[in-house]
């Protein structure tokens, strides 16, 4: 069975829309599972005045799926270099078809050490349109 190890996250999520921009940072414990070729990063993430959020990172070299899951909804998004993925994603008038896709997954991760960092950018679609451009960067150590 794979060990689970207590790590510390920095996670900064930048989102650039017309609307305008939005900042999120967060310093949180997780959890790191690193199982069959994938590393799973799992925490909590707590925002004023809103329902705590489960967060789970699955992480490979080329892909990265990224899960999140509160009380009335659930999101699940995958992201691969340079490649547009389908999703759907709940809003209150209902379900949206979106989709994403990442122009920077830099990845470096050393098992040994409990640590790692992830540089994501990307492009979200809504009906063909690019909608907003999002930056994720993602920091972890025992």
């Amino acid at each position: 069975m794979p060990e689970e190890r207590l790590v510390q996250l920095q996670l900064t999520t930048k989102i650039f829309q017309d609307g305008g921009d939005e900042r999120y940072d967060f310093d949180t414990q997780g959890h790191l599972i690193v199982r069959n070729g994938a590393v799973y990063l799992n925490y909590d993430e707590e925002l004023p005045d809103q329902e705590i959020v489960q967060v789970r990172f699955k992480i490979r070299a080329d892909r990265i799926r990224l899960n999140r899951r509160a009380e009335n909804y659930r999101t699940s998004l995958v992201f691969a270099l340079n490649q547009k993925v389908p999703a759907t994603y709940p809003t209150p008038a209902g379900k949206i078809e979106i989709e994403t896709q990442a122009t920077r997954l830099d990845w470096q991760f050393d098992e040994a050490k409990a640590q790692g960092e992830l540089a994501l950018d990307y492009v979200l679609y809504a009906n063909q349109t690019a909608v907003g451009q999002n930056q994720v960067r993602l920091q972890f150590q025992p």
